[in-house]
Formats: C-alpha cells, structure tokens, sequence
C-alpha cells in the first residue's frame, strides 16, 4: 500500500471494477488506457481490446475479479519496521517504475527504495505506464518491452 498512487488507492477501494474488476467492454478500455496508466489509446487497436474482453466473459463469471480484489488486505508498516524488513534483504532487488503508471507511485517507490544500500537498483522507465510503454511511431510497446533491457542489465551487469 505504500507505494499505490493515492487516486489509484481511492478508486480501488470505492470501485473495484474499474481497477481490476472491470467487466464491461468500456470498463476494459477505461483500464487499459487511464485507470492504469497503460496505453496510449490510438495506439492500442480496438481489436486487441475486443479480445482481451471476450476472453474475460467465456472465462470468469460476473463479479469474479471485484471479489478477489476486495479480498486483498492492503496493511501498511512503519518506515522503522519496513526499513528493519528491507535491510535483511542479501539478495539483489530491482525496484523500476515507469512515471506514466497510476497504480503505483514512482515518486513513492523511489522514497521508499532509495536509502537500502547495494541490494536495492531503482530504475525510472519514462514514458511507461503500469502495462503500456511508450508511444513510438506506430507502434504499441508494453512495460515488458521497455522493462526488459533494464532487467538483463541488471542481471548481467
């Protein structure tokens, strides 16, 4: 919960279907491109949309995906007990974020990953959003296109 955007937060516990619940065909588009900070909306073919509603309906009753989200508990720490959590880490940690996304907050992540030493890599992926990566000519990217790069950098550097 600490690093959730604040509007993000607020319209995931009022309306849960336009976050992750979302069922309608406007409900998915609506996700896809504001409520997560994802795609560009010329740039995500409305075909791709169709599918990936459809699928949801032949898949999931109604209401499947507000339940699930309703039943995440979202608790936050203290920075004390974070920090004393993080600190133990000895395994090395990615933490990116792209400053389109309005899931999670980079502003928020970088404060809170910023001051753990060697075992902790921030990244800021600019121009991405929580699914949707940057606009490029014609062509659609996702965050797993633009994140890819930093991760093998990360990796094997």
């Amino acid at each position: 919960k600490e690093t959730m955007d604040d509007t993000f937060n607020q319209i995931s516990s009022e309306n849960p279907r336009k976050v992750h619940g979302w069922e309608t065909f406007e409900e998915c588009k609506e996700f896809f491109t504001k409520t997560a900070g994802g795609f560009y909306p010329n740039k995500l073919p409305h075909i791709a949309l169709v599918g990936i509603h459809r699928q949801r309906e032949i898949t999931y009753n109604k209401g499947f995906f507000t339940d699930y989200f309703r039943g995440f508990k979202f608790e936050s720490s203290s920075d004390e007990t974070r920090q004393k959590i993080l600190e133990q880490y000895k395994t090395p940690v990615l933490v990116a974020c792209g400053d389109r996304d309005n899931c999670i907050s980079m502003k928020k992540c970088k404060h809170h990953f910023k001051d753990y030493g060697k075992y902790f890599s921030f990244h800021e992926i600019f121009d991405t959003g929580h699914v949707g990566g940057p606009a490029t000519g014609r062509t659609m990217t996702t965050i797993v296109q633009v994140f890819g790069p930093v991760a093998r950098d990360f990796l094997f550097s």
